[in-house]
């Protein structure tokens, strides 16, 4: 895999959602995605490599997230519901810009949402 490529995927679709914006409160190499005026995160990207993506999923989806190897609770706010994605190869990477979009709608503001799926 192409850590860079791999993280540039993510990069795209993160920023590709709408009210979506990319921050560094926690330093240079972790790029945080946050939607609406606030500080609502909905994905934390780590270059890597490994390129890591955590994001926030439902408890049913978070529950099948664990299941696979490539897949960790969040530290820090894993017990809010946050997993940690290890980018491997393509099929993680399939799952993890999956991941992302779930995480996005869980975390967008419902005007947000409403407007991005009219």
């Amino acid at each position: 895999m192409n850590a860079g490529a791999d993280a540039t995927a993510i990069r795209e679709l993160a920023l590709s959602f709408p009210d979506a914006r990319e921050d560094h409160p926690f330093g240079p190499e972790s790029h945080v995605f946050k939607v609406g005026g606030g500080s609502r995160m909905f994905a934390i990207l780590g270059d890597g490599p490994p390129v890591v993506v955590t994001i926030k999923l439902t408890k049913e989806e978070r529950e099948i997230a664990l299941t696979f190897p490539f897949v960790s609770e969040a530290k820090y706010v894993g017990r809010y519901g946050w997993v940690t994605a290890r980018i491997e190869d393509a099929d993680c990477l399939q799952a993890a810009l999956e991941w992302l979009r779930e995480s996005y709608w869980l975390r967008a503001p419902e005007n947000t949402r409403e407007a991005a799926w009219a």
